[in-house]
């Protein structure tokens, strides 16, 4: 019995040997934040139902909401390794080669993975958006690492 707890406890870490791990919920850390989104989206879906008469638009505007706002509603698992990052939550789910990125922005909270030379506009479409922990340093750190390799493997 004891065998079984300790097997998910070993897997854990040899994930979080690969590279950073974490997780974001920011309904939990802006609890008025999420009141106002919730009741925004609650008259959204009472208004569309009002309006067409239908349950069904009702039902389709309230899972439409709930996934664009899901890296808001559901806890996000950020986790980064030698190859790839992986953003994931219930609703959503995203794995990018590290060969993709070009370099890295942060702003306050938030890290922005760059594809495109740092400044261009299209980058809000094509980058990443990463939600960063309450210590940022490790992550920096392993993504200055990994970007830094992957410029001095390229000719």
């Amino acid at each position: 019995m004891a065998a079984e707890g300790t097997a998910p406890e070993k897997a854990e870490d040899a994930a979080s040997a690969e590279g950073p791990s974490w997780r974001v919920w920011l309904l939990v850390e802006h609890p008025w934040k999420g009141l106002l989104a919730a009741a925004v989206s609650i008259f959204t879906v009472w208004f569309a139902v009002s309006l067409s008469g239908s349950a069904w638009l009702g039902g389709f505007a309230a899972f439409i909401l709930l996934a664009s706002l899901s890296h808001f509603f559901l806890p996000t698992r950020y986790a980064l390794d030698e190859k790839a990052v992986r953003v994931s939550n219930l609703l959503y789910w995203r794995r990018r080669a590290w060969s993709e990125f070009r370099g890295f922005a942060r702003s306050g909270s938030r890290l922005k993975l760059l594809t495109l030379p740092p400044g261009s506009r299209l980058d809000n479409y094509r980058g990443m958006l990463l939600m960063l922990p309450a210590d940022p340093e490790p992550v920096l750190r392993y993504v200055r690492e990994r970007l830094d390799a992957q410029d001095e493997g390229t000719p």
